[in-house]
C-alpha cells in the first residue's frame, strides 16, 4: 500500500512539472534577435507616433501614427497589441513616443504584435540634437553595424546608441540582402578592435557603405 502511494506521488510530482512546462513549450524560447534577425523576420517594420493606448480588460491596443514604411504595406494609422501575453514579454507603448516597429502577426489573420516579444519596440530619443535608438542589453549589436555614441543612461554602465538614420540604413540593407539570399545576412558580429567608452566606435557596417 505504501509502494502504491510512493508510485501516484511520483506521478502526480511528473504530472504537474510537465504542465508547469507547457506554458514555455507552446510559447517558444525567448531568445532575443540582432537588428538583421528582427529586419528579416518580421511582416512589417514602420517608424511611427503613438497616439493612443487603451486598456480593454486584459487587451492593451496601441495606435500608431506611420512617419515612415521600411517593409510591409499598412495604412497611415495602424493597431497593434500591447499587451503582456507571458513572463518575458515586454511589450508595450507610451503615448508620444516615436519608435521604429517591428511587427508580426502572432496569429493568422489577428492584430498586429511587437516582434521577438516585445524586442521589436525601439524607441527613438534625441542626444545633442540627433534622433538615437539605444541597444542598452547588446542584443541589437548594433555597436557592431554602424557608428554608435556612448551614454550613460539607466545605470552606471554606458550604453551604445545607434543614429536613426544609420539604423533605417541598416535595415534596407538587410532587407536587400535578404530578398537575394531568402536568410539574415551573415554579419561579422566580433567586437571592433579600439571599440570603448570614448565619444563614438565605428563598427563593421560603416566600413562596407
Amino acid at each position: 500500500m505504501k509502494l502504491n502511494r510512493s508510485i501516484l506521488l511520483s506521478s502526480l510530482i511528473a504530472i504537474a512539472s510537465v504542465a508547469l512546462l507547457i506554458p514555455s513549450i507552446s510559447l517558444g524560447s525567448r531568445g532575443s534577435m540582432t537588428l538583421a534577425e528582427l529586419t528579416v523576420s518580421s511582416e512589417i517594420i514602420v517608424l511611427g507616433v503613438v497616439t493612443a493606448v487603451n486598456s480593454v480588460g486584459e487587451d492593451v491596443v496601441a495606435t500608431v501614427h506611420v512617419k515612415e514604411t521600411w517593409k510591409g504595406q499598412v495604412t497611415p494609422k495602424i493597431e497593434y497589441d500591447a499587451r503582456h501575453t507571458w513572463v518575458c514579454d515586454t511589450s508595450d507603448a507610451r503615448v508620444g513616443e516615436t519608435a521604429i516597429l517591428f511587427f508580426v502577426h502572432r496569429c493568422p489573420g489577428g492584430m498586429l504584435a511587437l516582434a521577438s516579444w516585445g524586442d521589436g519596440r525601439l524607441v527613438v530619443n534625441e542626444i545633442d540634437g540627433v534622433d538615437y535608438i539605444g541597444d542598452r542589453v547588446r542584443t541589437l549589436q548594433v555597436m557592431d553595424e554602424m557608428p554608435i555614441k556612448w551614454r550613460f543612461v539607466s545605470s552606471d554602465i554606458p550604453e551604445p546608441w545607434a543614429k536613426l538614420d544609420d539604423v533605417k540604413a541598416f535595415v534596407k540593407w538587410a532587407l536587400r540582402l535578404s530578398a537575394q539570399s531568402w536568410e539574415p545576412p551573415n554579419n561579422p558580429l566580433q567586437l571592433t578592435a579600439g571599440v570603448g567608452c570614448g565619444v563614438e566606435s565605428r563598427g563593421t557596417f560603416a566600413r562596407r557603405r
